[in-house]
């Protein structure tokens, strides 16, 4: 009879004990479960900082001097004579904003550039670029100095003046659903003008030209 209340005893022992151990190693599969869960998706995040680090870091603007242009394909060296092949096929070139007519085409041998892209070791896939040589041989801004007939005298700066004939230039005054064309008459002196076409000498023949107002504020006389 004492050994059976022995045995009672031990077995209700062992199921005691297996009733605390059994939680017990649950909850430390739980927490481990839950430990490798938080640790994989600290991964996961630390893996996409670092993706998007990468790609901020590969985002970036690349300068230099075109050595050659083949379709879409431009190819430029910088000034540590770095080499680069750019990739304009989608990109997006500066001076739309006020007519210009930019292409592939406009970009010569030793312009000196401007590229925005995606940087992967040498090879870039542009998403914008500025032509600097392109914008200074075709655009001329100015402030007007007078106006006769369809001749325009432009002053740049005080040691350069520009002779613009107008002819069949489209002119346009303001900017997006703002702009309106209007006639050489309605330019004033005193105007800022970007006038975009091609020079010769001092004498510009344009193509467009944009009339930015008396930007220095004030009334001035129309003619």
């Amino acid at each position: 009879m004492k050994n059976k209340h022995k045995i009672v005893t031990l077995v209700a022992g062992v199921i005691a004990v297996g009733s605390v151990i059994a939680p017990t190693f649950a909850f430390a599969q739980g927490v481990e479960a839950s430990a490798s869960s938080s640790s994989l998706h600290s991964q996961i995040e630390m893996g996409g900082k670092s993706l998007s680090k990468n790609h901020a870091q590969n985002n970036r603007t690349v300068n230099g001097k075109v050595v050659s242009v083949n379709g879409s394909i431009i190819t430029l060296t910088n000034k540590k004579n770095v080499v680069y092949t750019i990739d304009a096929t989608n990109a997006k070139f500066a001076g739309k904003e006020i007519g210009d007519a930019f292409t592939f085409a406009s970009i010569l041998p030793n312009d000196e550039i401007s590229v925005r892209g995606t940087v992967t070791g040498t090879n870039v896939v542009a998403t914008s670029i500025s032509d600097k040589s392109y914008t200074d041989r075709t655009i001329f801004p100015g402030k007007v100095v007078s106006v006769s007939g369809s001749t325009i005298t432009l002053m740049k700066d005080k040691n350069t003046t520009y002779t613009v004939n107008v002819g069949s230039a489209t002119v346009t005054k303001g900017f997006g659903k703002n702009s309106k064309t209007i006639s050489i008459s309605d330019i004033a002196v005193g105007d800022r003008l970007a006038v975009i076409g091609s020079l010769a000498g001092t004498l510009v023949t344009p193509t467009s030209i944009q009339d930015m107002g008396n930007m220095g504020g004030g009334m001035h006389a129309k003619k």
